[in-house]
C-alpha cells in the first residue's frame, strides 16, 4: 500500500508539472495542443515513476490523470 501511495503521489506531481510547464515549452496553456510535447511528457513521467519496480501501473495512470 505504501508503494502504491508513493507512486500515486509522484505521478500526480509529474502530471501537474506537465500542465505547469506547457506554456513555457509550447506557448499554449493546454498541453494536448502539441501532441509531441504531451505524448512525450506523459511517457517520460510514466517511465520516471516506473523506474521503481514496486510502483504499479494503476498508481501511475491514476496519479497522472489527477
Amino acid at each position: 500500500m505504501r508503494q502504491f501511495l508513493l507512486g500515486l503521489f509522484v505521478s500526480t506531481l509529474l502530471g501537474a508539472a506537465i500542465l505547469f510547464f506547457s506554456p513555457f515549452f509550447i506557448g499554449e496553456i493546454e498541453p494536448w495542443i502539441s501532441s509531441y510535447y504531451y505524448t512525450g511528457a506523459l511517457l517520460l513521467a510514466g517511465f520516471i515513476v516506473l523506474i521503481d519496480r514496486h510502483a504499479s501501473y494503476e498508481s501511475v495512470f491514476i496519479g497522472i490523470m489527477l
